[in-house]
């Protein structure tokens, strides 16, 4: 009774092995595709100089300039992180680059210039080289 039972077992196995490969090879295969994804090239290569701006305390951050941005990266959306010496994040900012070869972007509130180290630019997603000049 057993092995007529394991027998049954087994053959419907086979049974249905032998379907899914019988209606696996009924199946219409297309031409086959390929699909390439290629990121958008930079609006720049060239470094941008980004420069701290103080008010009348020379020790408090209240801006930072964008430097001789170039046409191509004109009127594209911005985002820029300035760090700290130690890497810690201590101002995000985002927006449109201005229409000119200087953009200024406003620091609310001001930052200490020590606890400042530098930033970190992108323009339309992708990373820009900077330079922070003191």
């Amino acid at each position: 009774m057993r092995i007529l039972k394991y027998g049954m077992i087994v053959l419907v196995v086979l049974c249905l092995g032998s379907v899914s490969l019988s209606s696996a090879s009924q199946l219409s295969l297309g031409a086959a595709r390929s699909y390439v994804f290629r990121a958008a090239p930079k609006c720049t290569t060239s470094i941008i100089q980004i420069e701290p701006l103080t008010d009348q305390d020379p020790n408090s951050i209240i801006g930072v300039r964008l430097n001789r941005v170039p046409d191509s990266c004109r009127k594209l959306a911005y985002e820029i992180t300035v760090y700290s010496q130690n890497g810690t994040k201590r101002y995000t900012a985002n927006g449109t680059i201005a229409d000119t070869t200087d953009t200024i972007i406003p620091i609310s509130p001001a930052l200490a210039r020590p606890l400042v180290a530098g930033a970190v630019l992108t323009i339309d997603t992708r990373g820009i080289l900077t330079k922070w000049n003191e």
